[in-house]
């Protein structure tokens, strides 16, 4: 089914060496996407492994998912706005 979308997520890997492997073995159509990133400065929660969107772009994400850090937020549009600014600002 994966293969079929061409969606795969992925852990954010900070030195980028999982992203390239994954890239070289599926190939550049693929989109790599890392789940439950944070704003910088955001509250971690129950997270213990977190990125920030910034983070996981510079990894090799092509997209991330806010999650909880959206849903969950006092203003969920400011909280996505700050992402967008955060990933922007690369």
């Amino acid at each position: 089914m994966v293969a079929s979308v061409r969606l795969v997520p992925v852990d954010v890997d900070r030195d980028g060496d999982a992203d390239d492997e994954l890239r070289r073995e599926l190939g550049a159509g693929f989109l790599l996407v890392t789940p439950g990133v944070r704003p910088s400065g955001g509250d971690k929660e129950d997270q213990e492994r977190l990125a920030t969107p910034a983070d996981a772009i510079r990894a090799g994400a092509d997209a991330v998912i806010g999650g909880r850090a959206l849903y969950e937020a006092p203003d969920p549009a400011e909280a996505a706005a700050a992402i967008a600014r955060e990933i922007e600002g690369l």
